[in-house]
């Protein structure tokens, strides 16, 4: 599979900033994710209009093994190893995204808001994870900042559906996540919302 969905991926490659996550698909397209000041998630709860729902399906960190535009792939297409394999597929950007499930983690995260930052960076969804949460993402992070692209991408997944799939640059290890890009408000906010469950 990685051999002829690693040549058909190359062409739909997200180009790299020198931020910390650079993103593309699900969300807002486009979009850039920062670590945030350590301890942020702790020291400072979010208001409870970002709180996540109680009752809200937890978050899935999915390794990205590769992408390509259109369809995604059949069962049988994925190779010897289809079983360690799930697709998700963009429709807004056209794009599938075969993951690694294994590899990856659920977390429930503690609080996501959109907010219109004044540095420039324009409308961000800032996401607080949970204490013992905040290590095992700093080590999939740094696991996923070593690999190439795409294989460096973690989509983010809920409820069966995938709501972003930025590229890894760096670990992170702050505990507190910036997504950034070309959100609107409206799109910003949407995140915001389906990262909290509701």
């Amino acid at each position: 599979m990685r051999a002829s969905w690693g040549r058909a991926a190359a062409a739909v490659w997200c180009a790299l900033a020198t931020t910390a996550i650079a993103g593309c698909g699900g969300g807002g397209g486009g979009e850039r994710v920062f670590g945030g000041p350590v301890g942020s998630a702790a020291s400072s709860p979010a208001p409870s209009p970002s709180a996540v729902a109680r009752d809200a399906e937890p978050l899935r960190f999915l390794p990205v093994e590769a992408t390509a535009q259109g369809a995604c792939p059949s069962r049988t297409a994925l190779g010897a190893d289809q079983d360690a394999y799930v697709t998700y597929r963009d429709a807004k950007t056209d794009t599938c995204y075969v993951v690694m499930p294994a590899s990856g983690m659920t977390a429930r995260p503690a609080w996501a808001k959109a907010t219109d930052e004044t540095s420039g960076a324009g409308w961000v969804v800032t996401v607080g994870l949970t204490g013992r949460d905040r290590a095992r993402f700093a080590r999939l992070t740094g696991t996923l900042a070593a690999q190439a692209p795409p294989r460096n991408q973690l989509a983010m997944v809920r409820e069966g559906t995938l709501l972003s799939a930025p590229s890894v640059a760096q670990a992170l290890t702050g505990g507190t996540v910036q997504i950034s890009g070309s959100f609107t408000a409206d799109s910003a906010r949407k995140l915001a919302r389906d990262i909290r469950g509701g």
